[in-house]
């Protein structure tokens, strides 16, 4: 495997690149399968990304592995503790006990335990390399540490805000879907009714015995069944309606173009023109040199003769492609044979989302997003970086220019936001904090 950062060889096991410290995935790897099955129904995820902002104007799109901004130095912090955390027996005792309402949608302990944890793990999995930075400590339970996020709560607090918020994102969509007669199909209704039996599969697909044994596990004490079943099937529900509304709003070509031209200079503000280039989705092949020598500090050296040999078994590679089908599922199939990337050979060589700014290497950067780029292109392409040397035979797949694709998720957001935050103000949500309580949850 390969560093999409630095290009630097990294053990297929590695966390962290050594060369260059990005996070290549994440170290600890907490899991919460149950709740990692339901984020990813009809992709939850993009409707994080819609409700709550990712827009281009006004600022870029942080990645995941990026530092997260404090308001202060933890160190600084005033000390906060809260004391939502029960014991076990608490927490199940109370498990029913609703805790907000939104409309006709109502919130148990059972299912805001499920959306709490999912908040905990997925700020974990993702900010992992930085938990130090922001003052989270693993070991210590989250209602006795002040949040770098925001000083003013403790992180139970904090990932409180966030599950209420997640919770409300979805029990609003629901409202607003019933109020409109939002009628589902067959095969979604279908998927609800088998829900118990679904969850009953999936615990025996983890190993668990029981339900209540995989829910006690991963959702903690007080996850019920009929909170699970009433967590999955609200979020389902609203993903469904979600889906409809957002593609119904796509933007035409004709207002895309209009709409950047109006806004030019606050896209130019963020480095958006129509000369930078595509977000595509390319295959490779990699084809690594092999260097004869090596310089006083133990780097290899490539000689001439080197590259001549690399080149070779390049243009052989390529010739192979060529003088067969020479499509994209040929090119699939030589992948695993032929790359020097273990990382991408059970993809087909994939790589998404490429564009310049994106970390990969320039000169693989570069070729994916030149302007020109048309589906079914091909090169070789040499790659020289400070930790490898090669060919990477190259295969376009597809792209969009990176001011068309920011422009309508752009315009997107905006309609969906207005549309969403109109529901918002009609179904309030009403939140008892006197009635919450959680599972103890251990981190470390």
């Amino acid at each position: 495997m390969f560093c999409k950062f630095c290009g630097s060889e990294m053990p297929d096991t590695s966390n962290v690149c050594p060369e260059c410290g990005k996070a290549a995935k994440n170290g600890e790897g907490w899991k919460i399968a149950v709740i990692a099955l339901c984020a990813v129904i009809l992709g939850a995820a993009l409707v994080v990304a819609v409700l709550f902002g990712t827009g281009v104007i006004g600022g870029k799109e942080e990645k995941a592995t990026k530092e997260p901004t404090v308001e202060s130095e933890p160190t600084e912090a005033v000390a906060l503790k809260s004391d939502y955390e029960v014991d076990d027996e608490t927490a199940k005792a109370k498990a029913d006990a609703v805790v907000a309402v939104i409309g006709e949608q109502k919130l148990t302990n059972s299912e805001l335990q499920l959306h709490y944890r999912s908040a905990v793990y997925t700020f974990l999995n993702n900010y992992y390399y930085y938990l130090s930075a922001v003052g989270l400590d693993t070991t210590l339970p989250l209602g006795e540490q002040t949040c770098g996020m925001d000083t003013t709560k403790t992180w139970e607090e904090y990932f409180l805000d966030q599950a209420l918020e997640s919770w409300k994102s979805y029990a609003v969509l629901v409202e607003m879907a019933n109020a409109e007669g939002f009628a589902q199909s067959d095969e979604d209704k279908a998927y609800l009714e088998k829900l118990p039996t679904t969850i009953a599969e999936e615990a025996t697909s983890y190993g668990y015995e029981s339900v209540a044994a995989m829910l006690a596990d991963q959702g903690g004490p007080g996850a019920t069944e009929a909170g699970f079943i009433s967590y999955r099937t609200v979020m389902y529900k609203a993903m469904q309606y979600f889906d409809v509304k957002y593609n119904g709003m796509t933007p035409t070509d004709e207002e895309i173009n209009a709409y950047f031209e109006e806004h030019k200079d606050e896209f130019e503000a963020s480095g958006i023109t129509k000369e930078s280039g595509k977000i595509a989705n390319v295959r490779h092949i990699l084809i690594k040199a092999e260097a004869s020598t090596t310089d006083e500090n133990g780097n290899p050296v490539y000689s001439e003769e080197d590259w001549a040999k690399c080149l070779e078994e390049a243009e052989k590679v390529y010739k192979l492609w060529k003088d067969g089908e020479a499509t994209e599922n040929s090119f699939v199939a030589m992948v695993a044979q032929h790359t020097d990337d273990p990382g991408s050979a059970e993809t087909g060589g994939l790589y998404e989302g490429v564009s310049i700014g994106s970390g990969y290497v320039e000169p693989f950067e570069k070729w994916a997003a030149d302007a020109s780029r048309q589906s079914g292109d091909t090169e070789l392409v040499k790659v020289e970086s400070t930790n490898y040397a090669g060919y990477h035979f190259m295969y376009y797949v597809s792209g969009q220019d990176v001011w068309y694709t920011n422009t309508s998720s752009q315009m997107l957001n905006e309609r969906f936001t207005e549309f969403f935050d109109s529901g918002v103000e009609q179904y309030p949500m009403t939140t008892e904090y006197d009635k919450i309580v959680l599972g103890a949850l251990t981190l470390a």
